[in-house]
């Protein structure tokens, strides 16, 4: 190395090198990083490993378009006998911190008595069935509630009241449950068929009949007859046998799957007329109603009896309906994946079911002539018809769909459906009249004014 060339000591063997040079020609002692490896590099003359600077020349900057190093500003310069201040490390960025999952949303549950809004269609029938046990926890403590507060009375004196405190208490417990199974009915509703409808009438009648003997009991005992009081008086068999009759007739054909909680309303209303006689205050009770004892207790037998037919009926019905709704959705997972011969055998034993269900309503009608059937009846129909249609079989599919159609020609959805069948058949004509008949049964439909309006696209182009 010439004198007139600037040099570069080795921070580790203080050997001086030419300012070109990468590495330390006696010890290997490499000056700077290459620019493939992504560093920028450092004085050397700053690490906390180089000794102090013992009368060195002073250091250059490194030009680093010689070797193509990235550009870095010229390393400082110390004088004599001072020693260079240690650099803080510079903190590396944190990488991002993962985003936490986002927690699925907790489903709205039932507060009692407040009933949640806009709650899934599964968390409807475990609502329903938590308003019945509920239910059945209203009707032991009113019974607790009766038993209790004649002693209290008898120690206090409640006699002068111009209300019965039996009355009152019981209407606080009965209104506070009553509150929760009805909101529970309203938050829950499903919609049920004429020919359903028919059928819970029948029952109502029968309680209606039911209910008129602890009350006609009342007026003709004033009467001297009382007839409420010995079940082998001729009245109270008449009663009793047009209420049960009627009721039984109309539980025998409730086959809908929500029909239950139908029943079990009806059973709250009756429930509500039982702490009537204790509203009363004094002995009133009493010399209106003769026995108000036995009064209560007609109602309130009478509101367990419809409660204990509601669970019947649910736990009777639940199995046959499970194995409806999984051939239905098996069919339609299949529809999804485009597997329509593995469809349908799916929607044909989703058929069979429906037809034990409904089969005894086919030829039944409402006095008004409607014959309208659930949907659950119709849906395996479609479902198959559907199938049909997809895999290129349209005629059967529209035989079906005229066979359902001549059971209840007023449902607008099958007419949508046969509809659209007809316009995968390219017979526009026919399918325009379909929709114009679901149209004018519900005009609310959705969807009908395009195929409508497809159908009269395709008769155009014919005639052109």
């Amino acid at each position: 190395m010439s004198p007139g060339e600037s040099a570069r000591i080795c921070p580790v063997c203080r050997t001086p090198n030419l300012a070109t040079n990468p590495i330390c020609t006696k010890c290997n002692y490499q000056f700077f990083a290459s620019r493939g490896s992504g560093l920028r590099a450092l004085d050397e003359s700053a690490l906390p490993q180089a000794p102090l600077p013992r009368g060195s020349p002073e250091v250059e900057a490194f030009a680093p378009d010689e070797f193509e190093e990235a550009p870095l500003p010229p390393p400082p310069t110390f004088g004599r006998g001072t020693r260079p201040a240690a650099t803080a490390p510079q903190a590396l960025p944190s990488p991002p911190r993962p985003e936490p999952p986002a927690r699925a949303k907790a489903r709205p549950r039932a507060r009692f008595p407040r009933v949640p809004k806009e709650l899934a269609e599964a968390d409807l029938e475990p609502l329903r069935y938590d308003a019945m046990r509920k239910s059945m926890i209203g009707i032991a403590i009113l019974v607790a509630v009766g038993i209790a507060l004649p002693f209290i009375g008898r120690a206090l004196p409640l006699a002068s009241l111009p209300i019965g405190v039996g009355g009152v208490a019981g209407y606080a417990v009965l209104l506070v449950f009553f509150s929760y199974a009805r909101a529970v009915g309203r938050a829950s509703k499903k919609p049920v068929s004429g020919v359903e409808q028919a059928a819970l009438g029948r029952v109502r009648t029968g309680g209606a009949f039911l209910m008129a003997i602890p009350f006609l009991g009342s007026v003709a005992g004033q009467a001297g007859i009382y007839f409420q009081t010995s079940p082998m008086h001729p009245i109270y068999y008449a009663i009793a046998a047009g209420g049960i009759f009627y009721a039984l007739s109309g539980v025998t054909s409730l086959k809908e799957r929500y029909s239950y909680y139908a029943v079990f309303e009806f059973g709250w209303v009756i429930l509500l007329l039982q702490p009537l006689p204790a509203l009363l205050p004094g002995d009133l009770g009493s010399r209106i109603f003769v026995s108000a004892t036995w009064f209560q207790t007609t109602f309130l037998f009478l509101a367990i009896g419809f409660f204990g037919i509601a669970f019947a009926l649910r736990k009777m019905r639940a199995g046959q309906y499970d194995a409806l709704e999984h051939e239905v959705r098996a069919g339609q997972k299949a529809l999804a994946d485009r597997q329509y011969d593995a469809a349908l055998p799916h929607f044909d034993r989703a058929v069979t079911i429906a037809h034990s269900l409904f089969s005894d309503k086919l030829f039944k009608s409402t006095k008004t002539g409607q014959r309208a059937l659930p949907a659950d009846y119709y849906l395996p129909w479609v479902g198959k018809a559907t199938a049909l249609a997809l895999s290129g079989r349209g005629a059967k599919a529209l035989t079906i769909l005229d066979i359902i159609l001549e059971v209840d020609g007023t449902n607008a959805e099958l007419w949508k459906n046969k509809g659209e069948v007809l316009l995968s058949l390219k017979r526009p004509a026919e399918a325009y009249i379909a929709f114009e008949t679901s149209q004018r049964l519900n005009a609310g439909l959705p969807g009908v004014n395009e195929y409508k309006q497809r159908a009269l696209d395709l008769l155009r182009r014919r005639l052109e």
